[in-house]
């Protein structure tokens, strides 16, 4: 399936009909150019907070492969098209939107995959109740605040209701 889905034939069928000029389907109306310029850097900057967040939790496997998928070229080339098609229509150069060849396209998009496939393998390992170790010294008894320091110990006063009597009230 993965070899069929990022084969050099339908590489080269989604280069040939993929009009990254026209407008992707998306709101606001915008060229696919932007659409996937803007959808990379979500990709990219979603990584990298799963990176720096969990980095604790992950093994190094999935930290290094959440590394390949943010520094994979093909996602460099989406995240720069709108700056490119910009730059090349203000200085008038003729070229291909998305001039890279069929088959380093091809090897990226599988660098992508196998990458994903490794990360999810990773996660699915881990326990879903995982908790942080706090370091012995964050809770001392000078530390405000303290647990259940918001908790009220003491009798609600005439102010605090629920209802139609204030809470307290002695009848």
């Amino acid at each position: 399936m993965q070899s069929e889905l990022f084969g050099t034939e339908v590489a080269g069928l989604v280069s040939l009909h993929l009009g990254l000029d026209r407008p992707a389907p998306a709101i606001p109306n915008i060229p696919w150019h932007e659409h996937l310029g803007r959808e990379a850097q979500l990709l990219v900057d979603s990584l990298a907070s799963v990176q720096e967040r969990y980095q604790a939790f992950l093994p190094e496997d999935a930290l290094a492969a959440i590394g390949t998928l943010r520094n994979n070229h093909i996602l460099r080339i989406f995240r720069s098209m709108p700056y490119v098609v910009k730059t090349d229509a203000k200085q008038n150069i003729q070229r291909p939107v998305l001039n890279i060849p069929l088959e380093q396209l091809q090897s990226l998009m599988v660098e992508i995959v196998n990458s994903v496939n490794k990360v999810q393998r990773e996660a699915n390992k881990l326990n879903a109740a995982i908790m942080p170790a706090f370091p012995n010294f964050t809770f001392r008894d000078y530390v405000r605040p303290k647990m259940g320091d918001a908790r009220y110990e003491g009798k609600p006063g005439p102010g605090v209701s629920i209802g139609k009597e204030p809470l307290g009230s002695s009848n």
